[in-house]
């Protein structure tokens, strides 16, 4: 089931300075450098904080940017366990995972315009990740990807805003669990990192103040893209609903952020209502119904 579309708030691509500074004073969930966020996302995360309702403002761009076409390719990867740590908490766990379908790529702003008509990206580009998109967003796109490629939408929206239920029994496209999203990005392997940094990923250091195009940098051993860096990507678990409620997690890094941000291991959280300029997300698929 796809939550109704809300009206489209159309406003235009203004900008404002916003330090980032100030978003981490003012929500210390992010890690986040300096930059400028477009007025629609400035006015989604104020108005995110303020009244936790997911605000429907999206700059709508011109689709001739937006012409050049990314096409969706899933990795379908083997089934597996993970060991995850949280440094907050001091927490150890593992997760033992079925086989599951991720995405090559984070999901462009090409893929993303051409579903719902909208681009809520500060840095336009066709084949650079979409951001500055909330979970819920995330999860809407997930089901109309789902329902235009004749699959099961996998979400049900709540009313009250606060996020999504997975449905059971459904074969469409989701985000992937925290745990998949660090199998995935490990690949196998055991270190921070798959690789050297700067041939991996875009970082504060290389990224030339705003994110990149999906697939320059080295894949890893799995043939996945831009695991680390670019853009942070959303992930389908609450970080910890005893004392963040809904806050959903995110993982990976960004373009804004430092060496040390752009980590297998880091894990991120803001409400699913929240959306800046270095996060987004990609696609997952279960390869078996009964895993869920």
């Amino acid at each position: 089931m796809v939550q109704e579309k809300a009206d489209k708030n159309v406003i235009g691509a203004f900008s404002i300075s916003v330090s980032r500074t100030a978003l981490r004073e003012a929500h210390p969930a992010m890690s986040v450098g300096a930059s400028m966020l477009s007025l629609a996302t400035a006015l989604r995360c104020w108005l995110g904080w303020c009244i936790s309702l997911p605000i429907p403002i999206i700059v709508v761009e011109s689709m001739e940017q937006l012409s050049e076409r990314f096409e969706l390719q899933m990795i379908e990867l083997p089934k597996g366990a993970i060991a995850m740590r949280d440094d907050r908490t001091g927490r150890n766990w593992s997760q033992v995972l079925a086989p599951f379908a991720i995405g090559r790529y984070p999901v462009t702003q090409a893929q993303y315009a051409e579903l719902t008509g909208l681009n809520p990206s500060s840095h336009i580009a066709a084949l650079c990740p979409v951001e500055s998109v909330s979970w819920l967003d995330a999860v809407r796109f997930c089901n109309l990807r789902s329902l235009s490629s004749g699959l099961s939408a996998r979400y049900v929206l709540l009313e009250d805003g606060s996020g999504a239920e997975l449905l059971p029994g459904t074969n469409g496209y989701r985000l992937p669990t925290e745990a998949e999203w660090e199998y995935a990005c490990r690949a196998g392997t055991q270190g921070p990192r798959y690789g050297s940094l700067d041939d991996i990923a875009w970082y504060a250091d290389n990224s030339g103040g705003h994110p990149q195009q999906v697939g320059r940098k080295q894949a890893n051993t799995w043939g996945l893209h831009d695991m680390l860096g670019n853009v942070w990507e959303w992930c389908a678990d609450q970080y910890d609903p005893e004392v963040y409620g809904t806050y959903r997690v995110f993982r990976g890094g960004g373009w804004s952020d430092a060496e040390r941000g752009c980590l297998a291991t880091n894990r991120r959280r803001s409400h699913p209502t929240f959306a800046i300029d270095d996060l987004g997300f990609r696609l997952a698929r279960s390869l078996d119904l009964a895993s869920g």
